[in-house]
């Protein structure tokens, strides 16, 4: 029996970024370690978190090219690790200000206040989950650089894992910053590093409790004696083999004995860190955003009757289709601002995309019905109910769309007005035309779609990364005569991370590429062995450049 057939709409949550306010920068740039009585040995002495090292000695910036110094207004607050050209990572807990143009880095040197090469921040992700260091887990954060880092000897990307890799115990890392070459005593001026070895949460839980989460990785020796510091917090945990694991977050005191190292687990949020790198669009023009939400909240939500449909049991003739996100992440506007909701009688039906003021990439299908004047657009909100109206005045469908194949699945709407474009609200880059996407690139598709198949459409916008599938792979599954030149499929082999039915319409990105593709069709959402199928946007771009110009 042939599955039902629904057409592609959806998405789950990505790891929704936001930005922590606060009135002032400490000088140590700490997170505070709110320790309970049941979570702390109580002979446990209540004392600040660090980011820190101790026992360790002077290293050369050579060595360990990824390293740089987190400044804010030219004062040494924390480390990071470059991840790009234009990409830093490291602790959330070091940005605790929302005035970014005060934020800058230093690389290339063994100082943190001379040498090597400085670069302003032009925007700040910090992990949606975030709410303390020691309490919740999630201590990471992405800066966007203002203009690009030039590679060379003494400026160079630290390598990162694959997403939940497993860090054997027993594994020894090298951490490096300028922290406090003591507990509590002064930053040092040459860059240093120390060697630590990896231990098991449960180990860990020994020390701290359960405030050890899935999120944290922990590093050191039961003897003490090894540690970062102070002044190390954001810098980078890097194992051979493995590359950067760790972020410096907290700990108790400096190398104590019993008390291990605390750090981000970077494998666990390696999927949050590729899908802002990649989906931010153009993130030196953007500026610091707020913390929209702390928690993702899901609320049922059913499509009432419109002429005779409801988007959960929404028919075509061809295969089961589902424009999807499954497994991901929310995420915030800002990283995404060319992102749309298009709706159908003030109804979410489908994504789409910002390509100008006035126009709108979509699939297709997503233009079932000829009342044009009933659809429209929300711009400018992680939340699909909210945000810019405007009406949609023209459609363009692709002459060849073929509704039972889904082949030439695109289409531009016209808007009734102009966006305005601003913070939240901006055009999408498209890649160019006829270029080929390597097979394995990482692409992060977003949407509203649901979080499971068949499941209810999301209120908050998410995303997920997935990585692009050969054309003939992807014909194997499906058969040659389904999977044409104007399609392109990305997914896992394995299943578990997919768009969904809501997401249809929806940009698939990928860095250095801009838009590649749409959210066309697929069998169920995240199934093993099905990938997801996009509209082909490069094999398309002459038609979009015909019909708009751009």
């Amino acid at each position: 029996m042939k599955p039902t057939i629904v057409a592609c709409l959806v998405f789950s949550l990505l790891g929704f970024s936001n930005f922590i306010n606060a009135a002032s920068i400490p000088s140590n740039a700490a997170a505070s370690l709110p320790f309970d009585e049941e979570s702390v040995p109580s002979n446990a002495e209540r004392i600040p978190s660090f980011g820190r090292i101790v026992g360790g000695s002077e290293v050369d910036i050579s060595d360990y090219p990824y390293q740089v110094a987190l400044l804010y207004s030219s004062s040494q607050i924390c480390g990071a690790s470059i991840i790009s050209h234009s990409w830093i990572l490291t602790a959330a807990h070091c940005i605790t200000s929302n005035t970014v143009s005060r934020y800058s880095i230093r690389a290339g040197s063994n100082y943190r206040y001379s040498g090597g090469v400085t670069r302003a921040a032009g925007n700040i992700y910090v992990h949606g989950s975030y709410t303390s260091a020691s309490s919740s887990g999630y201590d990471i954060a992405l800066i966007a650089l203002q203009s690009a880092l030039t590679f060379g000897g003494t400026i160079n990307a630290v390598d990162l894992p694959s997403p939940n890799v497993n860090i054997p115990s027993g594994t020894n890392a090298v951490t490096t910053g300028w922290g406090d070459t003591v507990e509590d005593g002064n930053g040092s001026s040459r860059l240093r590093g120390v060697t630590v070895p990896i231990v098991t949460n449960n180990e860990c839980r020994s020390s701290y409790g359960n405030r050890i989460t899935s999120t944290m990785l922990c590093a050191g020796l039961t003897s003490g004696g090894r540690d970062a510091c102070q002044g190390d917090s954001g810098g980078p945990l890097v194992a051979s083999g493995y590359g950067q694991v760790g972020i410096v977050s907290w700990g108790r005191g400096c190398a104590r004995p019993n008390y291990y190292g605390v750090y981000s687990r970077v494998p666990a949020l390696r999927n949050w860190i590729t899908t802002v790198t990649i989906s931010s669009n153009k993130p030196s023009t953007y500026h610091s955003f707020t913390n929209i939400m702390k928690k993702t909240v899901f609320i049922l939500y059913f499509l009432p009757l419109i002429l005779g449909f409801t988007v959960e049991n929404l028919k075509t003739t061809a295969p089961l289709l589902n424009g999807r996100i499954v497994e991901g992440w929310p995420i915030a506007i800002d990283v995404v601002p060319y992102q749309v909701s298009l709706a159908f009688y003030n109804y979410h039906l489908c994504g789409g995309s910002i390509i100008s003021a006035q126009l709108i990439l979509t699939a297709a299908h997503c233009i079932k019905w000829r009342f044009i004047s009933l659809y429209s657009i929300r711009a400018g909100s992680s939340i699909r109910s909210l945000g810019i109206q405007v009406g949609a005045a023209k459609v363009y469908k692709h002459e060849k769309f073929n509704p039972a194949s889904l082949d030439y699945d695109i289409a531009i709407i016209l808007l009734q007005s102009h966006l305005g474009i601003q913070k939240g609200i901006q055009p999408v880059s498209l890649a160019p035309a006829n270029i080929e996407i390597p097979d394995g690139t990482a692409a992060v598709v977003t949407g509203w779609g649901s979080m499971v198949e068949n499941g209810t459409i999301s209120t908050y916008l998410q995303a997920v990364s997935v990585p692009i599938v050969s054309r003939n792979v992807c014909k194997e599954r499906y058969g040659a005569h389904k999977i044409t030149e104007n399609m392109i499929c990305a997914g896992y082999s394995e299943g578990g991370r997919d768009s969904c039915q809501g997401d249809s319409g929806g940009p698939l990105i990928a860095h250095d590429y801009g838009q590649i593709g749409i959210v066309s069709w697929g069998y169920g959402c995240a199934r093993a062995g099905s990938y997801g199928v996009y509209t082909n946007v490069p094999v398309l771009r002459k038609w979009i450049t015909n019909i708009t110009g751009i």
